[in-house]
């Protein structure tokens, strides 16, 4: 089945556009027309004002340019607006330029020292976003060994001065405990108010907090509004979000399986990495509101794991290995097992080792069978352990060694949380056998502890 994840916030910065209200009304007009997605107007606005040398129609043109809105996207173009904005002392320009040279936007040389003054000469003016970059950049360490208190109070002037950022990021703060007490109502409150202001971010983390009751009353229509909110924004993981509530439903809310799809397809069209397989397991799972196309789903998983998603990968593996919603398919499972366990995926390596031990998709290879099961082990996988002592407890296994056996057995159950499997392992080998020596007893407690102080 699908694994859903979903997560609350991520550092996240928007360059400001434009200044406050207040300034010419060209530049309102201006500001007003990009907002609604209309560059051209926005263009047309700046560019004989720019010609004129107009620092805030500089500006407006480096937006343009450098992200391509409304023209032919040419950062170095767009950067040289920018540049030329803030040599007059433009502080917007300023600080959208300090927020590049720190993340290195769209190819730019990274440049931490010229970002740090740029912040910092804003931030002296008061600008709320150029306070926020100062923020990302004492949480991430730049100033020194990081530090989450001092960052919380860049955040907080920022979100004082009605930077959206500010106020998502000082939520994630007071959401996760970092640098400031752990406090759900007041991340929500921040939530919010970062909604409020425009954020993406913080319409979905909103929703999250809404929907989980989290810092409040479970609301879930507000939950869902907040959700559509942040997806017209342009939030891919709040799609991805929408679609998780719509389909497993929620209290006064029946599951509806079409408008999840509606939503996933969102996620999709947005560049969000796990819509695609949710999408792709409402396509396999024999649920008839949403008819199966099993072509269509592999293709979607692909492009999951292709956007990152590594357990996309996974859950088409075992739709191959299984027959489930597609033909069973046990070479190419075990490629795509393969792929996984290149990526250090210990459940993948597991799985590998039960394909050579039980003689799935080939004839049974003990050796190769151990080997799979031990890199799994190593990477603290307790199945992986009850693996490795089931082939050396293994009469056909040339290396058969019961100490080895019986000490990894004991290691899987130490370490597996779950109770039944803990039965299973038990079950199986961890039983000492009447057969065993006073001496092999002795090898195999210390074994264990070896094999358990390594860990």
């Amino acid at each position: 089945m699908a694994v859903f994840r979903v997560s609350l916030c991520a550092i996240s910065v928007c360059l400001c556009l434009f200044p406050q209200p207040g300034r010419a009304d060209w530049l309102e007009e201006a500001r007003a027309a990009y907002t609604a997605g209309d560059h051209e107007t926005a263009l047309g606005l700046a560019e004989p004002r720019a010609a004129a040398g107009d620092p805030a129609a500089l500006n407006i043109l480096g937006v343009l340019y450098f992200h391509g809105d409304g023209v032919e996207q040419d950062v170095q173009r767009g950067l040289g607006y920018y540049e030329a904005a803030a040599a007059q002392g433009h502080v917007i320009a300023m600080s959208n330029l300090a927020w590049i040279y720190y993340d290195g936007s769209n190819g730019v040389t990274q440049d931490i020292e010229r970002a740090q003054y740029l912040a910092e000469t804003a931030a002296e003016q008061g600008n709320a976003e150029a306070l926020n970059t100062l923020g990302v950049m004492t949480e991430e360490g730049v100033f020194g060994a990081t530090d989450q208190l001092a960052a919380s109070e860049y955040y907080r002037r920022a979100a004082a001065e009605g930077s959206p950022d500010g106020a998502n990021n000082l939520g994630r703060l007071y959401l996760l405990g970092l640098g400031v007490p752990a406090d759900d109502a007041q991340a929500r409150l921040l939530f919010e108010k970062a909604a409020e202001l425009g954020h993406d971010g913080g319409a979905r983390n909103l929703a999250l907090m809404m929907e989980q009751g989290r810092g409040g009353s479970r609301d879930i229509p507000g939950a869902l509004a907040n959700y559509r909110l942040a997806i017209a924004r342009g939030h891919a993981g709040a799609a991805n979000d929408l679609g998780i509530l719509l389909q497993n439903g929620a209290d006064g809310l029946a599951p509806d399986l079409a408008a999840a799809a509606e939503a996933y397809q969102q996620g999709i069209d947005l560049g969000d990495e796990w819509a695609p397989s949710n999408l792709g397991y409402l396509l396999s799972d024999s649920e008839p509101t949403i008819p199966d196309d099993s072509d269509r789903a592999v293709a979607l998983y692909l492009l999951s794991y292709e956007r990152g998603n590594l357990d996309a990968l996974s859950d088409l593996a075992y739709m191959y290995w299984d027959g489930d919603g597609v033909a069973q398919n046990l070479p190419e499972s075990e490629r795509l097992l393969r792929i996984l366990a290149d990526h250090g995926d210990a459940g993948a390596l597991n799985d590998l080792g039960y394909m050579r031990e039980y003689a799935v998709n080939g004839p049974v290879d003990l050796d190769a069978a151990m080997g799979f099961y031990l890199r799994a082990a190593r990477l603290g996988l307790p199945l992986a352990g009850w693996g490795v002592a089931t082939v050396f407890l293994n009469p056909d296994y040339a290396g058969r060694n019961a100490v080895e056996g019986h000490a990894w057995c004991y290691w899987a159950m130490t370490l597996e949380p779950d109770a039944d499997a803990r039965l299973q392992y038990d079950d199986s080998c961890g039983t000492l056998p009447e057969t065993l020596s006073p001496q092999e007893v002795e090898a195999i407690a210390t074994r264990t502890e070896e094999l358990l102080s390594s860990n």
